[in-house]
């Protein structure tokens, strides 16, 4: 994991869920996913849309800053199966 994702994750558990920085104000959970070929346990801040009237729903996007291929976290996540966290981890299925 690199030092900013664990300085981010860290802040982020820290304030239920709140972080500053870029991210502040952001819609943020932790999203948590295991490497196909490794079986290695990943977690990544990331933001997401909420859903505009369920609050329960919310949309993550994989990018990667613009570049035209797709983040390793990509090919990690089996729809519909990951897990969020919001503040506390919680597994979903």
């Amino acid at each position: 994991m690199s030092d900013w994702n664990a300085k981010t994750i860290a802040e982020f558990r820290a304030n239920e869920g709140r972080v500053g920085g870029y991210f502040e104000g952001a819609p943020m959970v932790l999203l948590h996913h295991r490497g196909r070929k490794s079986g290695r346990e990943y977690v990544n801040p990331t933001q997401y849309l909420p859903h505009e009237t369920e609050p329960d729903i919310g949309y993550v996007f994989a990018t990667k800053n613009g570049v035209p291929t797709n983040p390793d976290r990509y090919y990690n996540l089996p729809p519909p199966v990951m897990a969020l966290s919001n503040a506390e981890p919680r597994h979903t299925r």
